[in-house]
C-alpha cells in the first residue's frame, strides 16, 4: 500500500507504521543513490524535518512464536569416578544440566592440555600421554562450568616416551562461535559453547576430487583429513569466515546459532560492525561478541528478529533457515546464483512454504546438496560443518 503525504519544506513530518497481527516492524527504509535500501529509523513512530521529496518504506516480517526460555542454573560432570587413565584408555563424561528441562542445553568440552588428554564434542576423553589435564564443560546459556582433572600414566611394562609437545596455536573465536567481548569485529575473546547434534553428514557430490593430503598449518584436531567436511572447513577458515571454538578445536557437529550465522555473513562481506553503539533488541547486549554483526545483518535485511523486541541470538538455526538466510543475502546484494534444475528432495513437501523458493534456489545453484538419504531435513538443526559447507560452496559459485 502506497500512502502519499504532503508537507511544506522545513516542516516536521510524523509517520507511523502499525504491524498487523502476527507481524513485527523492522524499520523505516529509504532508497539511496545506488538503489540500496538503507534503514533510517527503527521506531514505529518516526518524525523528521522535510527537506526534499522522499519515499520511505516500512518493512515488516512474520512474528515467530516461541515458548519462554527456561534458563540453566548449574552444570555438573557425571562419569568421572575414575580419573586415572593409562595411555590409550578412554573415559566417557556426561554433562548434567540443571534444570533438566532447560531450553538451551548446548555445551562444549575442552581440555587444558590436549597433548595429555583430548575430549570430543560428546565428552569422551582419550588419554594421549603421561601427565595431567583439566577437562571442562561450559554451557552456552549462562556460561556455567564444571571441571575434572584427569591423570594419565604409562601402561605397565612400557613407556609412552613421556609427554609430547603440545600445539600452542590458540585460535580466537570468529563470532560464529565465541563468547565474551570482540576485537576487530571478528575475533572473540572467550571460547563459545554450543550443542552437539548427532546428524547424518551432508555428503558432497560424487565428482568431488579426493581431499589433498597436506594439511599445512591447519589447526583443528577434531576435523579429520578424511571427513567429508574437511575441505569446506579448511576453505572457510582460510577465508576468515570461521575460526575455532577453542584451542585447535572447530566443533564440526556443534549447532549453528542465529548469532553465529550473523557473524559469518558479516565476515563474508567484510562488514564494518564496530560502528554500532545501541542495540535494537532486548536480548542482545552491546557487550556481546555478536552485537555488531547482529545489528548489521538485521539492518541490511538478511536476518529478522523473532518478535517482542528479541533476536534470540543463541537459538540454533534450522537447515531451511540457513538456506533462506544465504539466499536472502545473495538476493539483496544482487549476486547471481546460476540455477540448474535439481531432483527434488524426498521430503520436499515438509519444507516450510516461506522457505521453498530459497531452498530451491540454493539447491539449484549447487550450494545445498542434502543428506545421503535424499532428504533435506528442513526443520533439523544445522551444524557448523554443514554451514561451513554452504559458505564454501557459495564462495565457489560466486567467485
Amino acid at each position: 500500500m502506497l500512502r502519499v503525504v504532503v508537507h511544506t519544506r522545513g516542516s516536521d513530518a510524523t509517520i507511523t507504521a502499525t504491524p498487523s497481527d502476527g507481524y513485527v516492524f523492522l524499520g523505516w527504509y529509504k532508497e539511496d543513490n545506488g538503489g540500496d535500501h538503507v534503514r533510517v529509523s527503527g521506531d514505529e513512530r518516526y518524525t523528521f524535518t522535510v527537506s526534499e521529496d522522499r519515499t520511505l518504506i516500512a518493512r515488516f516480517a512474520p512474528e515467530s512464536t516461541q515458548p519462554p526460555d527456561i534458563p540453566i542454573t548449574d552444570v555438573t560432570i557425571a562419569g568421572a569416578d575414575n580419573r586415572n587413565l593409562t595411555v590409550g584408555q578412554t573415559l566417557q563424561l556426561t554433562a548434567n544440566i540443571s534444570p533438566a528441562n532447560a531450553t538451551n542445553q548446548a555445551v562444549i568440552w575442552t581440555s587444558s592440555n590436549a597433548s595429555v588428554a583430548t575430549v570430543s564434542d560428546t565428552g569422551q576423553v582419550t588419554a594421549v600421554s603421561v601427565g595431567t589435564a583439566v577437562i571442562t564443560v561450559r554451557t552456552q546459556d549462562g556460561d556455567f562450568t564444571a571441571s575434572v582433572t584427569i591423570t594419565v600414566t604409562a601402561p605397565l611394562g612400557g613407556n609412552d616416551g613421556g609427554q609430547t609437545g603440545g600445539n600452542n596455536n590458540v585460535i580466537g573465536g570468529d563470532g560464529t562461535a565465541g563468547g565474551g567481548g570482540a576485537t576487530g569485529g571478528r575475533v572473540g575473546t572467550q571460547p563459545p559453547t554450543g550443542e552437539t547434534v548427532q546428524v547424518p553428514a551432508e555428503t558432497p557430490p560424487a565428482d568431488v576430487p579426493a581431499i589433498p593430503p597436506t594439511p599445512a598449518q591447519f589447526p583443528f584436531t577434531d576435523v579429520a583429513l578424511t571427513a567429508w567436511y574437511y575441505r569446506y572447513v579448511r576453505t572457510v577458515w582460510e577465508n576468515a569466515l570461521f575460526q575455532g571454538t577453542a584451542q585447535n578445536i572447530f566443533s564440526p557437529q556443534l549447532s549453528m546459532t542465529r548469532a553465529m550465522f550473523a557473524q559469518a555473513l558479516a565476515n563474508l562481506e567484510g562488514a564494518d560492525t564496530e560502528a554500532f553503539t545501541t542495540s535494537s533488541f532486548n536480548d542482545v547486549s552491546t557487550n556481546a561478541w555478536y552485537f555488531g554483526a547482529v545489528e548489521w545483518a538485521v539492518q541490511e535485511g538478511f536476518i529478522y528478529g523473532v518478535g517482542n523486541g528479541n533476536f534470540a541470538p543463541n537459538a540454533p538455526i534450522t537447515r531451511e533457515q540457513m538456506a533462506v538466510m544465504l539466499y536472502r543475502y545473495a538476493e539483496i546484494r544482487d549476486i547471481e546464483l546460476r540455477y540448474t534444475p535439481a531432483t527434488e528432495f524426498i521430503d520436499q513437501a515438509s519444507i516450510s512454504a516461506w522457505a521453498v523458493d530459497g531452498v530451491r534456489s540454493i539447491q539449484g545453484a549447487g550450494i545445498v546438496i542434502g543428506r545421503p538419504d535424499g532428504g533435506f531435513h528442513p526443520q533439523e538443526t544445522a551444524t557448523r560443518s554443514e554451514v561451513s559447507a554452504i559458505f564454501a560452496r557459495f564462495l565457489d559459485v560466486t567467485q
